[in-house]
């Protein structure tokens, strides 16, 4: 997936983001007007906080499974220790008749399609198949992922007009204070060097030391939460002239001196440590 908005919003604040770094997003995608998608699932990313107008998603725990979608405690167990995660989209209300498209978009993989979505009567989303279930009730199971790796899902009006989108990690990179300010960081190239880091749940103006430790370069940033208590930046490793490795990231704030850390894998270090330990799952 391209996220070209994203690499040219922020390569304003990162400029050590360059264009050979921006070519290696992935074009694979085959829709057509990708760019109305690729603006959304980008808004999704960055209004983490502000999810007004956008998909909202929600991990099932094994009572919803049991409850809700008539499955059994073996059956949800045996996901878990695979390291699975079933999840509900949910969309706000939608004009009745309106029509829409699902997508769903991994980072190594070309755009998916989940399903074709109608707005009834009360204005929610159901499927157009016989069933008519409704949105909130497509149980989805996500498996397989690596550590900070994203799915993004999107709808898509028919006309193209209207677009709202959403991304989850089943296994996420974040680390928080007690008080519930955290900072996450994903993936946003398939080749796994070039990463986002966003805070959230900061108080307006609070300023907050990033100290990076990438290869064998060390540097540090502030940061000033925004109105709504996040900010956001890039993390490109392409400019290490390496493969892969590890990566340390300490967020500290200048209030009081309380810091988190992040420790990752990057490049092809990290598709090697994922592969072991798949192999080792499936043994």
């Amino acid at each position: 997936m391209r996220y070209l908005a994203l690499i040219l919003t922020l390569a304003l604040t990162c400029p050590d983001l360059s264009h050979t770094a921006q070519k290696k997003f992935n074009d694979s995608c085959d829709i057509e007007d990708f760019a109305t998608i690729e603006n959304a699932i980008v808004k999704s990313k960055l209004m983490r906080e502000n999810p007004s107008n956008q998909m909202t998603y929600s991990f099932l725990t094994k009572e919803d499974f049991l409850k809700h979608f008539g499955g059994s405690e073996e059956g949800f167990d045996n996901l878990s220790r695979q390291g699975s995660k079933m999840m509900i989209l949910n969309a706000p209300k939608m004009k009745p008749g309106e029509e829409f498209d699902l997508y769903a978009f991994r980072i190594d993989q070309k755009t998916m399609f989940v399903a074709n979505l109608i707005a009834n009567a009360e204005g929610e989303l159901v499927t157009t198949d016989r069933n008519k279930s409704p949105l909130s009730k497509v149980n989805i199971t996500l498996g397989f992922q690596m550590k900070g790796e994203e799915m993004s899902y999107a709808l898509l009006s028919k006309d193209k007009s209207r677009c709202l989108a959403t991304s989850c990690a089943i296994d996420p990179l974040e680390a928080k204070w007690s008080d519930g300010s955290k900072i996450y960081m994903a993936m946003l190239t398939h080749d796994l060097k070039i990463f986002y880091l966003y805070g959230s749940q900061f108080k307006p103006g609070e300023i907050v030391t990033l100290s990076f430790k990438m290869g064998n370069k060390d540097f540090s940033e502030d940061f000033v939460a925004s109105s709504q208590g996040t900010f956001y930046t890039i993390l490109n490793h392409d400019t290490l002239g390496q493969t892969g490795g590890k990566g340390h990231v300490r967020a500290t704030k200048a209030a009081n001196g309380e810091s988190v850390a992040l420790e990752y894998l990057w490049g092809e270090s990290l598709t090697q440590s994922f592969n072991a330990q798949n192999n080792r799952k499936t043994r």
